[in-house]
């Protein structure tokens, strides 16, 4: 998800449906995810609730709530690309 600017992530999460998809997703995620993430693609409002204590509000999740979600993400992102609205990111050897 680093690789995504936040033109990339933002078609991304417009495609995928559900409001706490974005909580789901952050779950367990890397920190340099999450703020990659909180940092490219969202309103400071948003960014705001997310980071205060929203996802700890939510308390323990299966793992299947959170999988579920990063292939929703995963899907999504693949669709878009695969129909040409979303260009592939670059990648490289870290």
């Amino acid at each position: 998800m680093v690789k995504f600017n936040e033109m990339m992530l933002g078609k991304i999460m417009r495609e995928v449906s559900g409001n706490n998809s974005a909580e789901w997703l952050l779950r367990g995620s890397r920190k340099e995810v999450r703020e990659h993430f909180l940092c490219a693609s969202l309103p400071s409002r948003s960014r705001g609730m997310l980071q205060d204590e929203r996802c700890h509000q939510m308390g323990p999740c299966a793992v299947q709530g959170v999988k579920g979600a990063q292939l929703n993400w995963s899907e999504a992102a693949l669709r878009l690309m695969s129909g040409g609205k979303l260009p592939c990111p670059k990648w490289t050897k870290t």
